[in-house]
């Protein structure tokens, strides 16, 4: 049978579910979690952030040891049949990792005191690991199979934003700021620096040449549709506040979709492509009602509930975690969240949200689900 999802469960092990939220047979024999912030009365190696390669076969995953405190990156088949540990990562925090488009590598963010460390590891490879980047803050996003674009923080001197690849490392112009992870949208990359006394959206072609596609006052998020043809994008006042003004955006024609001006902790893109799917926090309530606003202006109330703390972080980097960790079903279906139905008290549980409307419906107890990539 063919996994619908892979499941965090509340002891944080990880399991493969259909689409009744039944656990399948064949997943690693080892059980896999997270890290410490999130794994409070949970027992065994804590494991965070489950995400599927590119044709769904593998799964990676972070694993802690509590004994140790070294922090593994953990690779397993879906079926069971293959597992391996890649890299063992020392005592660093797990914060983000995404497989390569064809599979062969994985990009790999941890922290480490004060500053954050992208490396490359060999998926056939285990052991094999290369040094990309390190600063604060840093995102990233591949570009290709070969070439990441990394927005590297600096404290001594000015941001910038490099193109990394195995044989060129290019600073595009600008210094980056004002927004998180940058992306890529038809042969184009986007992204927000200061240049020439101003902030602007730029887009960068695979040349280095760039132009501006509009001012920026605020801090902007970024998220690209699945087809990489349009980029959803919103503003927020500064770091904690909610985004607003939320536009679709085709970069190679210049239309401008105009779809929400509610305030929005997070949003992203159904699979298929006709709606954003927006996340908005209750005043004074950390509570999230999900929201599904489509191309056609149409605005749908999903789903209300308390999310898991795996799920707030998520929320709160979605720029980074909605293209590598979906929450979303490949058929744009449904959403699943995680969650707890008053506070936070008792078992936490996962819900299938509907996109149409319909009841959401409990699935089974869990922190936090992962669907493959659409």
């Amino acid at each position: 049978m063919t996994p619908w999802a892979a499941v965090l469960d509340p002891k944080r092990s990880l399991s493969l579910i259909d689409r009744q939220g039944r656990v399948l047979p064949g997943i690693a024999p080892e059980p896999l979690l997270w890290a410490d912030w999130a794994s409070a009365g949970s027992t065994g190696d804590p494991h965070s952030w489950p995400t599927w390669s590119p044709d769904a076969r593998r799964i990676a995953v972070f694993r802690q040891s509590v004994s140790t405190g070294d922090t593994q990156v953990f690779v397993t088949t879906t079926d069971g049949a293959m597992a391996a540990v890649l890299a063992t990562l020392d005592r660093r925090l797990p914060i983000h990792l995404e497989w390569s488009p064809t599979g062969d590598s994985l990009a790999v963010l941890c922290q480490q005191g004060s500053r954050l460390l992208l490396e490359l590891l060999d998926a056939p490879e285990p052991g094999n690991r290369v040094p990309v980047a390190s600063g604060s803050p840093l995102f990233y996003s591949w570009l290709d199979a070969q070439r990441l674009a990394v927005f590297i923080g600096h404290t001594e001197h000015p941001s910038e934003l490099r193109i990394v690849g195995s044989t060129e490392l290019v600073t595009l112009p600008g210094v980056p700021g004002n927004f998180c992870t940058p992306v890529s949208a038809g042969d184009e990359l986007l992204y927000v620096a200061h240049r020439d006394q101003s902030i602007e959206l730029l887009a960068a072609d695979p040349s280095g040449s760039v132009r501006a596609l509009e001012p920026v006052d605020g801090l902007m998020a970024l998220v690209p549709s699945h087809d990489r043809r349009r980029v959803a994008y919103a503003v927020a006042e500064q770091d904690g506040s909610p985004y607003r003004g939320l536009t679709v955006l085709e970069p190679a024609t210049g239309v401008r979709i105009p779809l929400a001006d509610e305030p929005l902790l997070a949003f992203f893109w159904s699979p298929r492509g006709d709606a954003v799917i927006g996340a908005r926090q209750q005043e004074d309530s950390p509570r999230i009602t999900w929201l599904r606003l489509g191309l056609d202006g149409s605005r749908l109330p999903l789903f209300e509930h308390l999310p898991t703390r795996d799920l707030a972080f998520w929320l709160r980097f979605f720029e980074q975690y909605c293209i590598s960790h979906p929450i979303i079903d490949p058929s744009g279906d449904n959403l699943l969240v995680g969650g707890f139905e008053a506070e936070r008290s008792g078992e936490p549980l996962l819900w299938r949200v509907p996109l149409d409307g319909s009841p959401a419906e409990t699935i089974r107890p869990g922190v936090l689900a992962v669907c493959p990539r659409p």
